[in-house]
């Protein structure tokens, strides 16, 4: 019988935690408002154990006598993992952390002045920092250090950041972040996710060209180019983006690109629908291409390059071009859904690799095979693909839509909104994800198959889409939206 995770959380913190209990705790941890639970229940443990111990110094996690206890298993918070802190790491933020729990000054225990720091490193996954000049005054940043006042400079790898206020910002390398409050950052340039739980209300996010994102409940995506161009992916609930001269009010789902104090509207009837991974291909920043789900950046290869913005808005491929995607937990974690779609414009009928996933192992693939429109799933556990192929050719010079959808039994290929064929699975099995990188353009396993024409709006869904919402995404139009909602201070 499942033990109340309050009497588990006791039991760990005791020391007391049993192998049994140990596997189910993990199981609860994957839950976010469970995890949530543990790092407050942490926090308070070791505010009790500060002001309990304050005429002893608290030692650092380095320099503990006892291996400390560790959760090793990792729960989801929002793509990017966070881990388990141990008891040794809530003793230690005890002593580099201040939360608004502090107690009332009748009952309080004597205590200091608060520590400088503004925040604490809780998760690090091969990440590689820059330590050369101001790098918020750590030599080699570890799991458990203090940040204060500056810059955290990430060259490569993931590192989390929980500030005072209990604002998590997930940083994906390379990537440059400075503290600059309790409650406040600024990224300077890179990727961050951010959770903000209700207790940290009102965190900011500070970005280029005096535009802020003021959090009002949520999660959210932030970019930051290296020449300035920012990207904000609204994730859950709200936020308000202030530039020079406007404010918005912005709620899931909605995309916007800020530029020389303007925004720009980048919502769709593609990110109402959920998708996983999102490339309108409307702009590009540092030689990528940015996905406008979690703002992974796409790297070009060859000739590849964006299309000039009076012409179509589309990935341009001449045969000798690609892109790439290093992908992520959200696009290796595909079950026995998936969608693919994208608008393409192809000069030839040769065979042609659209989107391709096929590194250690074969994926899935939209192509087009033998003069036709195909999309091909591997299912894990199996050693032949499902093939399901257009009967008619393929249209070339004009813009077509093409999607393919897994549902678990059944594998179908839409051309401009219409279902022209399927294939039934012997049996309902996840797809086989491969570990490697998404190509866009040729073949992922060998070099070939390249794409000659163009390409725009692909989305990447872990849902098997409705013949209705393919209908839809047939309809769209290729040029983008312009209306942000300006922010009513009385509402």
């Amino acid at each position: 019988m499942n033990r109340p995770l309050k009497d588990m959380i006791d039991d760990f913190l005791d020391g007391a935690l049993s192998d049994d209990d140990r596997d189910l705790f993990n199981a609860a941890l994957d839950d976010d408002r469970a995890m949530r639970d543990f790092i407050f229940a942490n926090h308070l443990h070791a505010l009790i154990y500060d002001a309990m111990s304050e005429s002893a110094p608290l030692a650092k996690i380095e320099d503990a006598d006892t291996e400390p206890q560790v959760i090793v298993k990792r729960a989801s918070m929002f793509g990017v993992r966070f881990w388990g802190l141990a008891l040794a790491a809530a003793v230690t933020l005890a002593a580099t952390v201040w939360f608004a729990m502090s107690p009332g000054p009748s009952n309080a225990v004597s205590r200091s002045t608060p520590p400088a720091g503004l925040a604490i490193l809780t998760n690090l996954e091969d990440a590689v920092f820059d330590e050369s000049g101001d790098a918020n005054g750590v030599e080699s940043p570890k799991l458990g250090h203090e940040l204060s006042h500056g810059p955290i400079r990430l060259v490569s790898g993931k590192a989390q950041v929980m500030f005072n206020s209990t604002a998590v910002v997930d940083l994906a390398g390379p990537c440059e972040f400075r503290m600059v409050g309790p409650n406040r950052g600024r990224l300077t340039s890179g990727r961050v996710e951010a959770y903000v739980p209700e207790r940290a209300h009102g965190f900011v996010v500070e970005l280029a060209g005096d535009a802020r994102i003021v959090d009002l409940g949520t999660r959210f995506v932030a970019d930051v180019s290296n020449d300035g161009v920012s990207m904000l992916h609204v994730t859950e609930g709200k936020v308000r983006l202030e530039t020079r001269d406007n404010q918005y009010v912005l709620a899931a789902g909605d995309v916007r690109q800020i530029s020389a104090g303007v925004a720009r509207n980048f919502s769709d009837d593609v990110l109402l629908m959920n998708p996983v991974a999102y490339w309108r291909f409307d702009a590009a920043e540092d030689g990528r291409a940015i996905d406008l789900i979690g703002l992974r950046r796409a790297s070009f290869n060859g000739t590849a390059h964006i299309a000039d913005p009076d012409d179509d808005r589309s990935l341009v491929l001449d045969g000798r071009g690609y892109l790439t995607l290093d992908a992520d937990d959200a696009l290796n974690q595909i079950g026995n859904r998936l969608t693919v779609a994208a608008w393409v414009r192809l000069n030839s009928r040769e065979r042609q690799a659209i989107v391709h996933k096929c590194y250690d192992v074969a994926s899935y693939s939209l192509e087009i095979f033998d003069e036709h429109p195909a999309f091909v799933v591997m299912q894990k556990g199996q050693h032949k693909p499902i093939h399901v192929g257009a009967s008619e050719l393929m249209p070339v010079d004009r813009w077509v839509f093409l999607a393919g959808v897994y549902d678990g039994r059944t594998v179908a290929l839409y051309v401009d909104g219409r279902r022209v064929a399927e294939e039934s699975a012997s049996r309902s099995l996840p797809v086989n994800v491969s570990r490697g990188p998404i190509y866009v353009g040729r073949r992922s396993d060998r070099d070939a198959d390249y794409v000659d024409g163009r390409i725009s709006r692909l989305a990447i869904f872990d849902a098997a889409l409705s013949p209705e919402q393919i209908a839809t995404l047939s309809k769209q139009t290729l040029e983008p939206t312009e209306a942000p909602t300006k922010f009513d201070a009385g509402k």
